[in-house]
């Protein structure tokens, strides 16, 4: 496993490229004071987020980070700073390249 380092930007762009996927809306439309919850995603479509967001950052998540960050932006911090805390030096998430 190598260590990466992530800009937030990319870090949001990787969010918000999965939520749209997975809610099946155009990504344009999710900004990063949108609502987790208003997207209405399903138990099945929430799991496979978060399963995205694990691979494509290589980070082990709780599906309960969906309820503990209920925005983008919110998400988007958490996880950076959990990226941040492991890795040294600067790349783009996997769900970018």
């Amino acid at each position: 496993m190598s260590k990466k380092s992530y800009a937030l930007q990319d870090v949001q762009d990787c969010v918000i490229q999965a939520l749209a996927k997975q809610a099946g809306c155009d990504a344009r439309a999710i900004g990063p004071q949108h609502s987790l919850k208003h997207l209405g995603l399903s138990s099945i479509e929430a799991t496979a987020f978060v399963g995205h967001i694990e691979e494509a950052l290589d980070l082990m998540l709780d599906l309960t980070i969906l309820y503990d960050h209920a925005t983008v932006e919110s998400l988007t911090r958490y996880l950076f700073d959990r990226l941040a805390a492991k890795t040294p030096a600067v790349a783009v998430p996997a769900c970018l390249d």
